[in-house]
């Protein structure tokens, strides 16, 4: 339990490395509105990241793999104490 607990929690920071790749899209971004200054990403993005905040406020400050982490740590902990009750019991 205690291995499958780490491994979740392991898988987690992954993903998260993986999903940090996003400062890509953020370059190709910068790089169409040079471009083509007329196309209007900035602004449509800027807006959009405002509606999202006003629908989403507290759960934007909470990082999804915060709580993935957090739940298989949770696991791996009990399978520690599961481990030593039956090594103890």
């Amino acid at each position: 339990m205690m291995l499958l607990g780490l491994y979740g929690a392991l898988s987690c920071l992954k993903f998260q490395e993986r999903f940090s790749h996003s400062s890509q899209a953020r370059r190709l971004r910068i790089e169409l509105s040079r471009i083509d200054p007329t196309l209007p990403i900035e602004a449509g993005r800027q807006a959009t990241k405002r509606l999202h905040r006003s629908r989403f406020s507290f759960l934007g400050k909470i990082r999804l793999y915060a709580l993935w982490v957090a739940i298989h740590t949770g696991v791996a902990g009990m399978g520690g104490v599961l481990s030593v009750c039956a090594l103890l019991g």
